[in-house]
Parts: C-alpha cells; sequence; structure tokens
C-alpha cells in the first residue's frame, strides 16, 4: 500500500518536473496528456464514437483523440451543429467549417490553415471537459504511437508560421 503511493507520488512528480522543464523554455510544446500512458485508437474504434445511440462522442485534431462526449449538445447526433466533426479526424473542417472531404489529406495542409488547427487543437488539449484518449492510428501517429514523418512537417509548418508571424 506503502510502495503504490509512494510509486505515484513518484510519478506525479516527475509528470510535474517535465512540466516544469519544458515551461522553462524547451521547444516541444507538452500537453497534459504526455504524462499519461497513451493508447492508440484506429479509424474504426473512432468511428464507432460518433454519439449513436446516447454513445461517446470523440473527435481527432491532428490526429490526438480526445472524448467531447460532455460536449453532445455541439457534437451529438440530435445536435446538428458540429456533429460532422465526430468519429473522426476533423482537422480539416476546423479550418474549411465544412465535412470532411474524402478528398482532401493532410499534404493539402497550408502554414494559414496549421496556425488555426493548432489553435483548435490547443482548445481541446487545454479544455477541463474534453478529455485526451490517444493517438489516432494514420498518417500523423504509426500503430505504436509514433509521430510520422508528416507529422514532423506539419510541425514545420506551424513553426515557420510562428516565426514569420514575429517579423
Amino acid at each position: 500500500m506503502l510502495s503504490d503511493t509512494l510509486l505515484h507520488n513518484s510519478l506525479f512528480l516527475i509528470c510535474c518536473l517535465a512540466f516544469v522543464v519544458q515551461a522553462l523554455g524547451h521547444s516541444k510544446t507538452t500537453t497534459s496528456h504526455e504524462c499519461i500512458s497513451t493508447q492508440v485508437i484506429s479509424q474504426e474504434e473512432l468511428s464507432n464514437r460518433g454519439g449513436k445511440d446516447g454513445g461517446e462522442i470523440w473527435l481527432s485534431i491532428l490526429g490526438e483523440v480526445y472524448n467531447v462526449t460532455h460536449g453532445k449538445k455541439h457534437y451529438g447526433v440530435e445536435a446538428g451543429n458540429y456533429n460532422f466533426f465526430a468519429g473522426k479526424d476533423a482537422s480539416y473542417s476546423f479550418v474549411s467549417g465544412e465535412p470532411v472531404s474524402d478528398e482532401w489529406t493532410f499534404e493539402m495542409i497550408t502554414e494559414e490553415d496549421i496556425g488555426m488547427i493548432e489553435e483548435w487543437r490547443q482548445f481541446y488539449a487545454n479544455h477541463e471537459e474534453y478529455k485526451f484518449v490517444g493517438y489516432l492510428e494514420g498518417p500523423l501517429y504509426d500503430s505504436e504511437g509514433n509521430e510520422t514523418k508528416l507529422l514532423n512537417e506539419l510541425k514545420q509548418k506551424l513553426k515557420n508560421l510562428n516565426a514569420n508571424n514575429k517579423n
């Protein structure tokens, strides 16, 4: 019992230390979910979380999956407003305001797009009621939850945008 408490406290302190180190100026963006054991979500599993029959509502943005069931008045099947975000990676929709088309790919994201998408990703990452679930296996994360080359390219576009905005 004591060793479980000690282990839990140690893990908590490690996470806090990682956050402090990042806050002191390291360039990698750290979100609270990086301290949690992360699961990899399949496209099929995500598509089954669209809020049908009162079930959970998940959405993905830049391959990060969030449980937004608490916002069912916005994302639920009955709500209609933003239901097209549910059950899929909706990165495109955050830029266009429209459902994801079959022709759209992550390679089509421009520097301007990535800036808008990143603002929304941060909204979900920092939202008290929308919980991080895991990483979506696909173009941005592999089957083990590792970042892909494409995600790194998108992060570079974001860095370029931020550098251009400073000038």
